[in-house]
C-alpha cells in the first residue's frame, strides 16, 4: 500500500478476531486495504483468482473464492467458512458480490451470512470510500473497478497518481439476528447510513 501510495483514513476500529466483517466493494484494491487493517479469511470472486499478480496476492491472504452464479458454490463456501469462525480467525466479504463506483450501494446477498446466523455470532461492517489525488480525475472512474477495465492497464492508472485516499467507518458495534434475510437488510442499511457521512458522491437509492 506504501508503495502505490495509498492513504488510510478510518473511523472508528476494526474488529478484533474472531470476528465477521462485510464492506461494501469497489476495487481489487478492497482486499489489500482489508488485509493491512485486520487479517482475515477473506471470500472473493473466482475471477480474482484469475488476475495476473493480484490473484496469487489474494491467494496468498488464504482467500476462499466463490463462482458468483452457482448456488452449488454458495452452499460449499458457506460450509467452509465455518472452520476459520471456529478457529477463532476473522473472516472478512463483500456481500454485493460486484464492485460499484461508489456513488451506489448494490444488493447484498445474504447466503454467506448464514455461518455467522447458525453460531449468532455479531456481524460487523465497514464502509469504504475512495478518493483520487486533487486535479485527477474522480476516483470512480480512476481507482474503483466497475468496468473491469484490464488489470494491468487499470494499475497503471492508478499508479500514474501520487495518491489515493481510502476512506473507512467501521461500525461501533456488530448485529446479531437468527434471520439471514433480516441481517443482511440491516447491514446494508448501516453502510448505506455510514457512506452518506464519507462519500459526497454516494446517492441511496
Amino acid at each position: 500500500l506504501v508503495l502505490m501510495g495509498v492513504r488510510i483514513i478510518r473511523s472508528g476500529r476494526p474488529p478484533s478476531a474472531p470476528f465477521y466483517l462485510v464492506a461494501n466493494h469497489l476495487s481489487w484494491l478492497d482486499s489489500i486495504v482489508f488485509m493491512a487493517e485486520c487479517a482475515a479469511v477473506f471470500v472473493s470472486m473466482e475471477d480474482v483468482r484469475r488476475l495476473p499478480g493480484v490473484g496469487i496476492l489474494v491467494e496468498s491472504f488464504g482467500t476462499i473464492f466463490i463462482e458468483r452464479r452457482s448456488l452449488r458454490a454458495l452452499g460449499t463456501v458457506s460450509r467452509l467458512l465455518g472452520q476459520p469462525m471456529d478457529r477463532g480467525d476473522g473472516v472478512m466479504m463483500f456481500p454485493e458480490a460486484d464492485t460499484s463506483r461508489g456513488d451506489e450501494l448494490l444488493p447484498f446477498s445474504s447466503a454467506l451470512l448464514q455461518q455467522a446466523v447458525d453460531r449468532g455470532r455479531p456481524v460487523h461492517s465497514a464502509a469504504v470510500a475512495l478518493f483520487s489525488t486533487p486535479g485527477y480525475p474522480e476516483a470512480g472512474a480512476l481507482v474503483a473497478w466497475a468496468d473491469w477495465t484490464p488489470i494491468f492497464s487499470h494499475i497503471v492508472m492508478m499508479l500514474a497518481m501520487p495518491m489515493v485516499t481510502v476512506r473507512i467507518a467501521y461500525s461501533p458495534d456488530g448485529l446479531v439476528s437468527d434471520h439471514r434475510g433480516k441481517l443482511s437488510q440491516a447491514l446494508r442499511e448501516r453502510i448505506s447510513s455510514d457512506l452518506l457521512e464519507i462519500q459526497p458522491a454516494y446517492r441511496p437509492a
